[in-house]
């Protein structure tokens, strides 16, 4: 019995990445992909509003996007990075295992040939990684500055280029809108498995 907007709600819009924003009164009854208990509502800098659901069957489902490349490159702890006017708006982690980035690439499933790497070597052993999906080619520094081996972002600028060059941190840059899909498809994965559709 899912609906969609909730009969009380409304969508207040979308944002640039394609997250929805709902609005709901304090009490509604909400509906989760699982029986569960919400561990975490709040606002996230790195996420946005947010809600952490630990469902019954021992899945915890947390969506946004950069969290979602983390979980997908295996990371189970991550921090806030990548500072937009006061608020976290990406994740820093350490790999589970140092990996190339060929490796955290297919792990991703980005396209390989569309994907813009900056490296001196293709076979380095990533260990450390910053995380900001879209248009965060600025935050290269932010990057360096923490002593990251990798710096994961959507787009990355001309100058961009030669700053991450001279400090020697490789950056893959995937795609502004392939790294904006990995909340929404998380999502839909969900949606699909719980109601078979």
């Amino acid at each position: 019995d899912y609906s969609f907007p909730l009969p009380v709600g409304k969508v207040l819009g979308t944002r640039k990445n394609n997250n929805i924003i709902i609005s709901t009164t304090k009490g509604d009854a909400v509906k989760a992909m699982f029986s569960g208990t919400v561990r975490l509502s709040r606002n996230l800098p790195q996420w946005g509003n947010t809600i952490v659901i630990r469902h019954d069957n021992g899945l915890e489902t947390v969506y946004g996007n950069n969290a979602q490349m983390a979980i997908s490159l295996g990371m189970r702890e991550y921090d806030p990075f990548g500072y937009f006017k006061g608020k976290a708006v990406g994740v820093k982690g350490k790999l589970p295992f140092p990996m190339t980035v060929e490796e955290i690439i297919r792990l991703l499933g980005l396209d390989p040939v569309f994907s813009d790497v900056i490296t001196d070597d293709m076979e380095k052993k990533i260990e450390t990684v910053g995380i900001i999906s879209g248009g965060a080619g600025n935050d290269v520094q932010e990057a360096i500055d923490a002593g990251l081996d990798l710096f994961i972002t959507g787009e990355i600028l001309h100058q961009n280029y030669h700053t991450a060059k001279e400090a020697g941190i490789t950056v893959i840059s995937g795609g502004h809108y392939r790294t904006e899909v990995f909340g929404v498809t998380a999502l839909e994965r969900m949606t699909r498995k719980q109601f078979g559709v």
